[in-house]
């Protein structure tokens, strides 16, 4: 593997790259954690104050039939936002219900 790595110079700048950005993540600054994880909260909540009252009771009659993923999906539909704060906004429903 050695004499592989010496031989092909973009696969050990590959491999070091790859070294690099695995020790930075597990390093990475808490505090940055903590304040995406604080943007993220802000902006469910930001989310759930502009959805339509009927768009809440769809979402939470979806949920009370077991029905998450569908109800992510509509809310997709309704606003144009990503999976992942669809799914967070559809948990916090959840949470609340």
């Amino acid at each position: 593997m050695l004499e592989t790595l010496t031989a092909h110079p973009l696969l050990t700048l590959a491999a070091v790259a790859l070294v690099a950005f695995i020790v930075g993540r597990m390093t990475a600054n808490p505090k940055n954690r903590e304040q995406r994880q604080r943007d993220q909260r802000i902006n469910v909540e930001h989310i759930l104050a502009g959805l339509p009252t009927e768009t809440r009771t769809e979402i939470a009659t979806l949920l009370a039939h077991g029905q998450k993923i569908q109800a992510i999906k509509l809310l997709r539909e309704r606003r144009t936002i990503g999976l992942r704060e669809a799914k967070d906004v559809v948990e916090r429903i959840e949470s609340k219900t």
